[in-house]
């Protein structure tokens, strides 16, 4: 008996094996595979865009506090997280940067270049938490690294106090009100990775002065970006961990309601 292709039932197929013999061959092997998944990904968000637009279904505006998370989709997770976050590149007073053990990384490259872009003229570190393995804080090991990188020190505030998002707005507060008064400050850029933007930002909403506007620059991390954040364990932890926290914090009143894109379906 042979399969159509002339193959014969119950023979089995070697695997293709993977051969890496340095660490750039790593990183290459890696690349590729991320591009896969990514061209993936976007073929799949045209055919549902497609399929959505000739079924005659789009986008409901809700307010977060109707939402259910365990009764979301993907796609809907996906556009709670990544697609609700307004992005007008405008200048401001000030660029926010909160701390977290992957900040110098991700974070700070972004904040750095739109110093040096003139985006705004002062930035602020904000985060006390300590990492295994550093003696310096998260805002402290930050203004470090942003020295490294140009930034001149007159420039730089830092928030040492606080240990999570809330802290780091609450916390920074008192260091604007310092350095600017907070009835001259106009804007705020904050640079955050996509994952906790849209938390921080409604953390600034509830806690910060209303005539206070804000200027959203979110950049990728490895393992919850818009087009990889489904295909790992760890990644789906993350994403649907900060969907139920966002949505569990609105209806707790910790965070301020407001309205949301999400998909049909």
């Amino acid at each position: 008996m042979r399969w159509a292709d002339g193959r014969d039932y119950g023979m089995k197929t070697r695997k293709p094996v993977m051969k890496i013999s340095t660490k750039k061959d790593y990183n290459d092997k890696c690349n590729n595979i991320h591009k896969i998944h990514s061209q993936a990904y976007k073929y799949l968000c045209c055919l549902c865009f497609n399929g959505k637009e000739q079924m005659g279904v789009g986008e409901n505006e809700m307010k977060i506090s109707e939402l259910q998370a365990n009764q979301l989709t993907d796609v809907q997770k996906t556009d709670f997280i990544f697609r609700n976050i307004k992005q007008d590149h405008k200048k401001g007073d000030v660029i926010f940067v909160p701390g977290s053990s992957k900040a110098v990384e991700y974070r700070l490259p972004k904040a750095v270049e739109l110093f040096q872009a003139g985006k705004a003229k002062k930035v602020l570190f904000s985060g006390g938490v300590t990492w295994q393995g550093q003696q310096l804080t998260e805002a402290e090991l930050l203004k470090k690294e942003a020295m490294r990188m140009g930034v001149p020190e007159e420039a730089i505030l830092v928030e040492n106090m606080s240990l999570h998002t809330k802290e780091n707005v609450l916390a920074s507060l008192l260091v604007l009100d310092r350095e600017f008064d907070l009835h001259n400050i106009k804007r705020v850029l904050v640079v955050t990775t996509y994952i906790q933007m849209l938390r921080i930002y409604l953390s600034f909403k509830t806690y910060m002065p209303s005539w206070i506007e804000y200027s959203l620059y979110p950049v990728n991390d490895r393992t919850a970006r818009e087009d990889n954040w489904f295909l790992t364990p760890y990644g789906r932890l993350r994403v649907e961990t900060e969907v139920e926290k966002i949505i569990r914090y609105v209806n707790e009143g910790i965070l301020i309601d407001e309205e949301v894109k999400i998909s049909d379906g």
